[in-house]
């Protein structure tokens, strides 16, 4: 542990080495990992991945994804249905990037403006 930072809480720990909470982290990492299914970076059937809405996509950010349904906790907490609602809730503007390096710059512009990915 760095020195003077024992005793002080995690949130105030985080803000004095300039770091983001693991929470952030983690969601950072999976709106990565769906941005680079999306657009066919990562290899395979997108389908058996993420399942996109049916819904009209003149709303929200164009690429909007269905959370599947399962009986058990396992499948509920899976990455594919944890990351829906983050995704879904991303700007146009942050998921019609062309490549990975602007979409990790408008994302983390997208969540230094809010406070919901901090936990």
């Amino acid at each position: 542990m760095i020195q003077g930072l024992r005793n002080l809480p995690y949130k105030d720990r985080l803000k004095r080495l300039n770091l983001h909470s693991l929470e952030r982290r983690r969601a950072r990492g999976d709106m990565i990992e769906v941005f680079k299914w999306v657009k066919g970076i990562n290899k395979g059937n997108i389908d058996q991945v993420l399942e996109f809405s049916s819904q009209d996509r003149t709303r929200g950010n164009g690429y909007k994804l269905e959370k599947l349904r399962f009986r058990t906790d396992i499948g509920r907490y899976w990455f594919t249905n944890r990351v829906v609602n983050d995704w879904n809730r991303l700007d146009r503007h942050v998921v019609s990037a062309e490549s990975i390096g602007s979409f990790k710059r408008r994302l983390d512009e997208s969540m230094d403006r809010d406070d919901r990915w901090d936990g």
